[in-house]
């Protein structure tokens, strides 16, 4: 991270990116991510050589230009690009089928179409990157999902505010919450049930829950709870 933060390189752009798959004859594909231009992993997955295949994962590497963020993990699978005579020109490792890192970035470029990337994997075998994409996705629908049922359970007179008290990462202002919902209802058992109800439509643990959740999980439920019985 910190080598991110002090890099002075260049942002991504699709001119550049065009012109490395201009120079790439040949790509192999191995199993885990990179540190810098130093492979994590020497496993071969895949080994590309016909102009018509590189062609076709040409056609997949679109990225957004411009900053991208940076992602915390190494990536992987890694593209290795290589010239006409065998060499190195460039590692690419894909993250999370979302972005590609190259070292001559500052960040990491958003793909347009990550999954046909990871679709141009599977057609030749290296199948597992689209299945923990299509996973990925399957938990966000789901997480979506049971954010939207939570919020329908929200009480009514928090509403208006819940966008005013949703912090940055997600951290939620409970105070307020606490004090509208006291003007709205008095009495404390008929808060108490509100907030239970709440409570209730959420999905998951009571540890390991979404940020959001806070404005329910407080400490301070749980203590008056016990008092009250």
């Amino acid at each position: 991270m910190m080598d991110y933060l002090s890099s002075t390189a260049p942002e991504p752009t699709q001119v550049a990116l065009d012109f490395l798959m201009d120079q790439s004859c040949t790509v192999r594909v191995f199993q885990d991510g990179c540190q810098d231009d130093k492979l994590l992993s020497n496993k071969v997955l895949l080994h590309v050589v016909g102009p018509a295949d590189v062609a076709a994962l040409r056609a997949t590497l679109k990225i957004a230009d411009g900053p991208g963020g940076h992602c915390m993990c190494f990536g992987g699978p890694t593209l290795e690009m290589l010239s006409a005579d065998g060499s190195r020109l460039a590692l690419l490792s894909i993250h999370h089928g979302h972005a590609i890192r190259w070292n001559r970035w500052k960040d990491d470029p958003k793909l347009v179409n990550g999954r046909g990337l990871l679709e141009w994997l599977a057609q030749r075998d290296v199948v597992e990157p689209l299945r923990e994409f299509e996973t990925q996705e399957a938990h966000e629908t789901q997480r979506a999902r049971d954010l939207e049922r939570w919020l329908g359970a929200m009480p009514i007179a928090l509403i208006p505010i819940w966008s005013g008290v949703i912090g940055k990462l997600g951290e939620v202002a409970v105070e307020s919450l606490r004090t509208v919902l006291a003007r709205d209802l008095p009495d404390e058992r008929e808060r108490i049930l509100a907030l239970l109800g709440w409570f209730g439509s959420g999905a998951g643990p009571w540890s390991g829950f979404p940020a959001y959740r806070t404005a329910t999980n407080a400490p301070a439920l749980g203590e008056r709870l016990l008092t009250i019985g």
